[in-house]
């Protein structure tokens, strides 16, 4: 289930990154292109009054057209925002040219130009006028555009769209939750027809195998042990471990309905699940070593812990090649609140890519090497599952070549 989940939550996550970039895009640019054309008009009318000497040459009005709208182009004598001064160094005279609008009176025009001077500065904004300066032999032209009814449109377009933009991602969120529900429902429906399948499987799968190896023992009585016995056995015994592991992946997903959590003596259970281990290790002249940290207590699933341990344990001895010091070393010690299982191996290590494919169902790094071991590629896939019941996560590192370390923090 959490594999539907998490692709539920791609689903979202996709389409509300698509939705940000497009409709943050559409906006913005809108947006600023808005305020660039208005800037660029407003540049052009107070370049045009310098360049007449402070009056503004009129032109003729005309229809303009964009696409299929048509709008009327009003002459600037129409519309009374701009005027245009000049200014004398000799007596700090301020001479009107182009009247400006009334709801400017002198004293604020004289205010407005005692400021600017100070600013020194030839262009600029003055609480929402634009002005441009230019200088004369005696003192400077300048011309004024009052754009502070542009600017309080401009600035309520960008909350609207700011406004249209949260609001369309709260009702896009709502709507790709609901849809994603959708779009992943044949997923679902096939997830667990497959799981179905397998578990179905590998109960029709005991039986035979139970009757084989039962006529096989009974033959054995008749004609005596042969080698070819023992290999239908193996065999056998093969398959039927791989049936047991099936039926716990297809069986031990729902952590709720399958694992019981409780308080136990964690010290003593990895102690038994790896002394067993020490003989396998002596025949295939490993050396085993493990440090276990006592009476440390956790509340968790004992036998799937003891089953993870197991794992771990099976694993490092079945793939410690190392020719010169074969060495397998579990540690369990106690991390702040936290209780570290590890198991370290010398070997031929795991290099990067490796590392990603290991906790995948029937992945196998060298699959010679796993049938001469007597692996189904099984193992990790169900002690990822065990750790992520217990909402945790399996570290791996490793050294190519040298050696590799799992490590789980419980």
């Amino acid at each position: 289930m959490k594999m539907i989940w998490r692709l539920q939550a791609e689903f979202v996550i996709v389409t509300m990154l698509v939705l940000i970039l497009v409709l943050g895009i559409i906006l913005g640019t809108v947006n600023i292109w808005v305020r660039r054309v208005s800037s660029a008009k407003t540049d052009q009318i107070l370049l045009n009054m310098l360049e007449h000497d402070g009056s503004y040459n009129a032109v003729v009005n005309k229809d303009g057209s964009f696409l299929l709208f048509r709008t009327k182009k009003f002459d600037f004598n129409s519309v009374r925002n701009a005027f245009a001064i000049r200014y004398s160094n000799v007596d700090n005279s301020i001479k009107v040219i182009t009247p400006h609008p009334l709801y400017f009176t002198n004293e604020e025009v004289r205010e407005m130009i005692a400021t600017i001077i100070k600013y020194k500065t030839p262009k600029g904004n003055y609480d929402g006028i634009r002005y441009s300066l230019k200088k004369t032999d005696c003192g400077f032209l300048g011309a004024f555009v009052d754009r502070r009814i542009d600017d309080n449109a401009e600035n309520n377009m960008a909350r609207i769209s700011v406004f249209i933009f949260v609001v369309s991602l709260l009702f896009a969120m709502l709507l790709s939750f609901f849809m994603s529900y959708w779009a992943v429902t044949p997923v679902k429906t096939a997830f667990a027809k497959q799981k179905q399948f397998i578990g179905d499987a590998s109960h029709e799968l005991k039986t035979p195998l139970a009757v084989i190896n039962t006529n096989l023992s009974v033959l054995e009585e008749e004609v005596g042990v042969t080698k070819w016995s023992v290999y239908i056995h193996n065999e056998i015994g093969r398959m039927s471990e791989l049936v047991k592991d099936l039926l716990f992946l297809a069986k031990y997903e729902d952590v709720a309905k399958s694992y019981e959590f409780n308080p136990f003596n964690i010290s003593k259970a990895i102690t038994a699940v790896v002394l067993p281990f020490e003989s396998l290790a002596f025949e295939k002249g490993q050396k085993l070593e493990y440090d276990i940290a006592d009476d440390l207590v956790y509340h968790g699933d004992e036998k799937r812990i003891r089953q993870l341990a197991a794992i771990f344990v099976d694993n490092a001895i079945k793939h410690c090649d190392s020719k010169k010091t074969p060495l397998v070393r579990l540690c369990l010690c106690q991390i702040g609140s936290k209780i570290q299982l590890s198991v370290f191996n010398t070997g031929s290590g795991l290099n990067a890519k490796e590392r990603k494919k290991i906790f995948e169902r029937f992945y196998c790094t060298d699959s010679s090497r796993n049938r001469q071991t007597g692996g189904s590629g099984l193992g990790l896939a169900i002690a990822s599952t065990i750790v992520q019941a217990h909402k945790s996560k399996i570290n791996v590192e490793s050294k190519v070549g040298k050696w590799v370390r799992f490590s789980v923090l419980l």
